[in-house]
C-alpha cells in the first residue's frame, strides 16, 4: 500500500507539473499574439496616417516657389553701363569760345572723343541760342510803333540798333556760328524797305515737354569735320506719350584756325 500510494503521489505530481507547463506556455503564446496584434495594429495605424491627405499651411513656402524665386535671382538681367568715353565729357578739358560763344578748338590727331563731345556740348548749346534768337523773336532792339507788312498782312517792326541796317548786317552776324554753307533763310523773316530794316519778331514759347539735350558720342572725325550724336530727351508730346528719347546728327566744320561753324543742326524746342 505504501509503494501504491508513493508511486500515485508522484503520478499525480508530475501530473501538476504537466498542467502547470501547458498553463504556462498557454500565457506566454496569448501575450506574444497580443503584443504581435499591437504591433500590426500600430503599423496599420501608421499607414493609414500616411494615407491621409495633409492640409498645406498657405503661409509655408513651397518647393517650386522658393525654386521659382531662386531662379528669378539667378535670371535677373545685369546691368550695363555706357562707355564711358563716349558718353562722358572731359571734365578737365577747357572750352575756348570766342565772343559770340563759337567754339575755338583746332583738334590735334591726340585729342580724345570725350574732348571732342565737351567742345560739340557746348558748340551746340551756343547754336540753340543763336537758333532761336534769329528765328523766334528778335536780338535787335525793335520800335513796335513803326512797321511795314507784307502781301500776307503779317507785321514787321523797325530795328533801331545803329549798325544793324540790312539783312547782309543780320546774316553776318548769324554766320558767326553757323556756316555759310548751313545756309540762312533769315530773308522769310527780315525784310528792308526804305532804307531801313524790319523783323518779323515771331515770338512763340518753348516746347513744353522739352528737358535736356546731350551730346553722346563721335561718330565721325577728320581734321575739318566732326559728326555728333545728339540726344534730344522730352517728358512726352501732346499726344500723351511717356517720356522719350530722340536722336539727331550735330554737325561742326573747323577751319584752319581752329573756328567752329555748325553745318547741320536741328532746334530741339
Amino acid at each position: 500500500m505504501k509503494y501504491i500510494g508513493k508511486k500515485l503521489t508522484i503520478t499525480i505530481a508530475v501530473a501538476a507539473i504537466l498542467c502547470l507547463s501547458v498553463g504556462c506556455n498557454s500565457v506566454v503564446s496569448k501575450s506574444s499574439s497580443t503584443d504581435d496584434n499591437s504591433i500590426g495594429q500600430s503599423a496599420d495605424e501608421n499607414s493609414n496616417e500616411a494615407e491621409k491627405p495633409h492640409q498645406p499651411d498657405p503661409l509655408e513656402p513651397t518647393k517650386a516657389s522658393e525654386t521659382d524665386e531662386s531662379e528669378a535671382e539667378t535670371k535677373a538681367p545685369e546691368e550695363t553701363s555706357a562707355p564711358v568715353e563716349e558718353a562722358t565729357a572731359d571734365p578737365d578739358f577747357n572750352v575756348n569760345t570766342d565772343k559770340y560763344g563759337a567754339v575755338s578748338f583746332k583738334p590735334s590727331p591726340d585729342a580724345t572723343n570725350a574732348q571732342l563731345i565737351k567742345a560739340g556740348q557746348t558748340m551746340f548749346e551756343t547754336a540753340c541760342e543763336y537758333d532761336w534768337k534769329f528765328h523766334v523773336g528778335c536780338p535787335y532792339p525793335l520800335d513796335y510803333q513803326t512797321y511795314v507788312e507784307n502781301d500776307l498782312g503779317w507785321q514787321f517792326f523797325l530795328v533801331t540798333d545803329p549798325n544793324i541796317k540790312s539783312l547782309a548786317d543780320v546774316e553776318a552776324d548769324y554766320f558767326h556760328v553757323f556756316s555759310k554753307s548751313y545756309g540762312s533763310d533769315l530773308d522769310e523773316l527780315y525784310v528792308e524797305k526804305n532804307g531801313s530794316l524790319y523783323a518779323l519778331d515771331g515770338a512763340r514759347g518753348t516746347d513744353v515737354f522739352y528737358e535736356s539735350s546731350v551730346i553722346t558720342s563721335v561718330k565721325e572725325r577728320t581734321v575739318g569735320k566732326v559728326v555728333f550724336t545728339v540726344e534730344n530727351n522730352y517728358s512726352g508730346d501732346d499726344f500723351g506719350d511717356t517720356p522719350h528719347t530722340e536722336t539727331d546728327e550735330f554737325i561742326v566744320e573747323i577751319d584752319d584756325s581752329g573756328s567752329w561753324k555748325v553745318t547741320k543742326f536741328a532746334l530741339p524746342y
